[in-house]
């Protein structure tokens, strides 16, 4: 077994006892900063529920007492993946006699403990040394390139037919005020409701902090900086604010990526919280007592429940994507139409992402429905269909029926609801 320590790197001249430095290291904050959420009680693949809106609650009023009920929530799944994690790591003291970390040990031929001193950096070291490691696994996990990660939010959303992609290139001082603008306009105007709450951020890499802040102290930005705000409070760590959305460094994200996101839609999944915390370090039992353990086992994923919220700003992608609609890639509008009783044509349109063709089933009696050709609108395909009802005129009962929309090869459906009056009603006017 390997120990944790390579001491090839200590001289056996013995010297006075220092005290032990480390490379310039700072765990993540993401967690802890509360621009992610946590998610606990995972302890494997589950099943997330998801509730929604699919269609619209408000429907036309025939004024002819018709109950006409439609179905407007979205009760769904998704699927999060969990991995199991350990450390363990261990180390023989009396392998430490073999450098001048001898005249650290405590007196005696008896070497049970680390120095105090090498002990203290050692668990120091760890902790922040895993907080990096899980906060770039949170960024850029991909389990495609490494089994052992599991995926983080940048190759979930390059690999999503959901998420709001747009084409990025490489990030400059000239670039960056206008690359972080083009990520807060694609925001969807329901997530930038998340101003208002403090949860809405764009990460990007400290790469790319730098370049902010030296362009918004560029004169030349000055007109663009006007939107930017800088708080100060921490002089070493300045908070940026474009329109009121702060920006986030993080660690694993790529020089030329940025992701727009509320922190309500971005989960790190865990069993326990504070397994990240308790590392523990101890002595094996006798007779093995001189060597130390180092270990701890916790469970971790990521997952973006509602994709389509989000935005990526990446050199990586390559075709702009506009981000399907909400509900799963499904939306129609309107969702219920009410006909005269002399008969009349009228329409409805379906959206859906670009090169899915909608179906359309469930024909009813009295109304003719027509699937017309798909345009693209604005990134999304729009599919219009033409309803014909027929007259209903003297009829007792108002006409009612239905058709049902839905996406091939997928669970995702929705209704569009006809009614048609008995008697017209012409409105007089003064």
């Amino acid at each position: 077994m390997a120990n944790m320590y390579n001491i090839n790197g200590l001289s056996y001249n013995a010297q006075e006892n220092p005290e032990w430095f480390t490379r310039a290291m700072f765990g993540g904050r993401l967690v802890s900063g509360g621009y992610i959420r946590v998610l606990t009680g995972i302890k494997g693949d589950e099943l997330l529920n998801q509730i929604d809106l699919e269609n619209k609650v408000l429907q036309i009023d025939g004024k002819d007492c018709g109950w006409t009920p439609n179905q407007v929530i979205k009760l769904s799944e998704k699927k999060a993946k969990v991995k199991t994690y350990k450390i363990n790591l261990e180390q023989c003291i009396d392998e430490l006699e073999n450098k001048r970390t001898l005249y650290m040990m405590s007196p005696g031929a008896q070497n049970e403990s680390l120095p105090p001193e090498l002990e203290a950096a050692t668990l120091a070291l760890i902790a922040i040394g895993l907080s990096n490691e899980i906060e770039e696994m949170i960024m850029n996990g991909n389990e495609t390139n490494d089994p052992n990660q599991f995926n983080g939010m940048v190759p979930t959303l390059l690999g999503s037919k959901d998420a709001i992609q747009i084409v990025g290139s490489t990030i400059t001082k000239a670039n960056v005020l206008a690359a972080v603008e083009a990520v807060y306009d694609a925001i969807p105007e329901e997530v930038l409701q998340g101003e208002e709450s403090g949860t809405l951020y764009v990460f990007g890499s400290y790469a790319t902090r730098r370049k902010i802040r030296s362009a918004l102290a560029d004169k030349n930005n000055q007109v663009i900086a006007a939107s930017w705000t800088v708080d100060d409070t921490d002089k070493r760590n300045p908070r940026l604010y474009y329109l009121g959305v702060e920006f986030v460094p993080a660690k694993g994200i790529d020089n030329n990526t940025l992701v727009g996101i509320d922190s309500r839609n971005a989960y790190l999944l865990t069993d326990l919280l504070s397994d990240i915390d308790q590392i523990e370090l101890g002595n094996f039992p006798k007779p093995n007592e001189d060597k130390l353990f180092i270990k701890g086992r916790l469970r971790l994923g990521f997952v973006i429940p509602f994709e389509d919220e989000a935005v990526i700003w990446s050199d990586s992608v390559k075709t702009a994507q506009s981000g399907t609609p909400a509900d799963g890639g499904l939306q129609v509008f309107p969702n219920s139409i009410v006909f005269r009783a002399a008969g009349e044509s009228k329409k409805f349109n379906i959206m859906t992402a670009v090169g899915v063709s909608p179906q359309v089933s469930g024909q009813s009696e009295g109304f003719k429905v027509t699937k017309g050709e798909a345009t693209t609108v604005n990134g999304m395909s729009v599919t219009p269909v033409t309803v014909v009802a027929t007259e209903n005129t003297g009829n007792r009962d108002t006409r009612i029926g239905q058709v049902i929309v839905s996406l091939p090869d997928s669970d995702r459906t929705t209704t569009v609801v006809f009614s048609q009056r008995t008697s017209d009603i012409e409105e007089v006017t003064a």
